[in-house]
């Protein structure tokens, strides 16, 4: 922790990410628990096949999109590309603007704060309801376990553009259940496992099973 303070300083700060697929990002964040996207190891295990995908798409989910970090990698390997960011916490309304603002990014970009699901009312909205077709859309999903919710709502995005998911999987059973689902859809699957060396450099995770899963046509 002294180290962190001493290279980054402490408390929330204008931060620009020094290496990696994300170099030259800026985001305001607490160094003490963002030195790995400082310094561009951040769930490197996606990275490389996220930046792929970002350039040859149309548009990008990125359902569970917090302060917006992958939408703003997005934007910057496909600046055309429109995004649609969701989280259910209100408050990330002024964080995620700000982000656009400080990487120069004025437009291009929805905001949606609802839980993402098979519904559509006050509180909930599903993909399906934006009524995209015929396109190449990049989905990035990482929702602390509604994994399986959030797929039940994509069955027309699914089907009628070419997909490609990222999908953070928090439990076995969600893992499987994940799978099975978007079999049944005609998309193969494939587990991207933790890098070795999180052994010794890990990702700070709330629960022991925490692993990508990508889908595609």
């Amino acid at each position: 922790m002294l180290l962190k303070h001493f290279l980054f300083g402490n408390g929330v700060q204008e931060k620009r990410i020094f290496f990696g697929k994300a170099k030259g990002i800026r985001l305001c964040m607490d160094p003490n628990y963002n030195a790995q996207k400082i310094i561009g190891s951040y769930e490197h295990e996606i990275q490389s096949v996220f930046v792929k995908q970002a350039k040859r798409s149309d548009c990008f989910f990125d359902i569970g999109a917090a302060e917006g970090y992958y939408s703003l990698l997005y934007k910057k390997y496909n600046p055309l590309g429109e995004v649609y960011l969701f989280d259910i916490d209100k408050n990330l309304r002024s964080v995620q603007e700000a982000h656009f603002a400080l990487n120069k990014i004025a437009d291009g970009f929805h905001l949606y704060f609802k839980s993402v699901s098979d519904k559509n009312d006050e509180w909930q909205i599903s993909p399906d309801s934006l009524h995209i077709k015929n396109n190449k859309v990049l989905i990035k999903v990482d929702v602390e376990g509604a994994e399986s919710v959030v797929l039940r709502g994509m069955n027309h995005l699914l089907k009628e553009n070419d997909c490609w998911l990222i999908i953070e999987t928090h439990s076995k059973q969600l893992e499987k259940d994940c799978m099975s689902f978007l079999t049944q859809h005609g998309y193969h699957t494939k587990i991207i496992n933790n890098a070795w060396w999180r052994f010794f450099i890990p990702e700070r995770r709330p629960l022991s099973h925490n692993r990508w899963l990508a889908a595609w046509r």
